[in-house]
């Protein structure tokens, strides 16, 4: 390995989870994809196949070939922090109804 490799952060985990040793906890995944631009975000409950829509819902995960672009728009946040704030507001209870 090269000392000029760049390492990037993709998974990011809540110390609650980690500091109970909680199995299927919740984290956050970067993504890059040809299928959009940049980065995007997804919350994930690990070993479910589910992730958090930007309603505050969970949804089913299709594989990568099933998924289509609604589905991107629908499970993958522009940043980070709109990822935690749409998982905090599903916490309490604020998922948006549409």
């Amino acid at each position: 390995m090269s000392e000029e490799e760049e390492w990037v952060s993709t998974r990011w985990e809540k110390r609650s989870d980690l500091d109970t040793h909680t199995l299927g906890g919740v984290t956050i995944e970067r993504h890059s994809s040809p299928f959009y631009e940049g980065e995007r975000f997804s919350v994930r409950l690990d070993g479910s196949r589910r992730v958090l829509n930007i309603r505050g819902e969970w949804e089913f995960e299709p594989i990568p070939s099933n998924r289509d672009d609604e589905f991107y728009e629908r499970c993958r946040f522009l940043s980070c922090e709109d990822a935690k704030n749409t998982l905090r507001k599903s916490e309490r209870g604020e998922s948006e109804k549409q």
